[in-house]
């Protein structure tokens, strides 16, 4: 009768601690999607508009990227190779898709962050002469990129440990900074690392356009 009374006790408590256990893990789940949708309106992430790019013609690759990376290197963002596919090759030429990112701790709390995307179609490799008489290959065809820039608060997330230093750092992204945001950060890397960049690429591409469209030999290499 007392084993019969023990394993009672037993059962019960054992149910009790898994109905305890269900309930906590419900609270932690509950706090988890809280604090998600906290997050997803905070203000920590500031995008300046997306810049494009489309050409038309003769260029460069490899010099674009060279082009590319040194800017980057130049500015002391550390510059990576994302993504890169090349598609099955179409009737009028190939399809290559590129993505590049890069990004500079501005200070402990602020990071600027960076990307490209270049796409080719119908690209043609194509021998040009230069004036020199000198031949080199080239891209033929069309060119399309887009870039853009923001700031990121709190890029390594040091904020996000509870309640009170989310609520902390929403204040402060809120309150105390904007001003310095908008003037000196996002300013700064609109101005001048998007915007020139921007410049650089497109009078690249356009002086290459303008001095070998006319130079390239006919024919598919």
């Amino acid at each position: 009768m007392a084993h019969a009374h023990s394993s009672h006790s037993e059962s019960s408590s054992s149910k009790s601690d898994e109905k305890e256990d269900k309930a906590i893990a419900a609270l932690e789940k509950k706090r988890a999607s809280k604090v998600k949708e906290w997050m997803g309106y905070e203000w920590i992430k500031q995008p300046t508009a997306t810049l494009y790019i489309q050409h038309k013609g003769v260029w460069d690759m490899d010099g674009l990227l060279k082009l590319i990376a040194g800017f980057y290197t130049e500015h002391k963002f550390k510059f990576y190779e994302k993504q890169q596919r090349h598609r099955h090759p179409g009737p009028f030429g190939v399809e290559r898709f590129y993505v590049f990112e890069a990004y500079r701790n501005v200070d402990e709390y602020h990071r600027f962050n960076s990307f490209i995307r270049l796409e080719t179609f119908d690209e043609q490799d194509v021998e040009v002469i230069g004036r020199d008489g000198s031949k080199r290959m080239m891209a033929k065809g069309r060119l399309w990129i887009q870039m853009g820039c923001r700031v990121d608060n709190d890029f390594d997330e040091r904020w996000t440990k509870s309640w009170f230093s989310l609520n902390l750092r929403r204040f402060f992204n809120q309150r105390v900074i904007p001003k310095r945001m908008e003037l000196r950060f996002w300013d700064t890397l609109y101005y001048t690392v998007l915007l020139k960049l921007h410049a650089l690429i497109t009078e690249k591409l356009k002086m290459e356009s303008r001095f070998n469209e006319d130079r390239y030999r006919a024919g598919v290499h």
